[in-house]
């Protein structure tokens, strides 16, 4: 004699499996969630294209070449650190361009400054205009060291 049937709908049969999965899910979450988070942080590190590393500013980077000579295997040649400018004289650059940025900054709000003045002249009274020049004046540019 066979087994009975347990569901007489289809609808029964479809319910006892959504509850099976759902038991199945409560009872097995951990594991569950920890190999899906594997398989997403594998998948994502496939996508990440690798980058190399950033070489020094003025020469080759520090990694070894592979040197590729005619009749010959090729061999790891060891990189010397750079040969053009140093690190050191290319900051010494930069401040100086940032300097030279400030001044051209400054010069530019003193017309601007200079500009609105002429104009606040002519639509408010003395007092506010003033006011408004000794705060510009007061007013200074600090730059930040960096």
């Amino acid at each position: 004699m066979g087994r009975p049937k347990l569901y007489k709908t289809p609808e029964e049969r479809v319910l006892a499996a959504r509850s099976y999965r759902s038991k199945y899910y409560e009872s097995h979450r951990d594991v569950i969630n920890t190999n899906i988070t594997i398989k997403r942080r594998a998948k994502r590190v496939q996508k990440i294209p690798r980058k190399e590393p950033p070489s020094l500013i003025g020469g080759p980077g520090m990694r070894g070449v592979l040197a590729r000579r005619a009749g010959r295997p090729r061999t790891i040649a060891k990189v010397t650190p750079a040969t053009g400018p140093s690190l050191d004289t290319h900051l010494e650059n930069e401040g100086s361009r940032i300097a030279d940025s400030i001044s051209q900054i400054e010069g530019s709000l003193k017309e601007i400054t200079g500009a609105l003045l002429v104009n606040w002249q002519s639509h408010f009274s003395r007092t506010t205009f003033a006011a408004a020049v000794t705060l510009i004046s007061t007013a200074r540019f600090q730059p930040r060291n960096y």
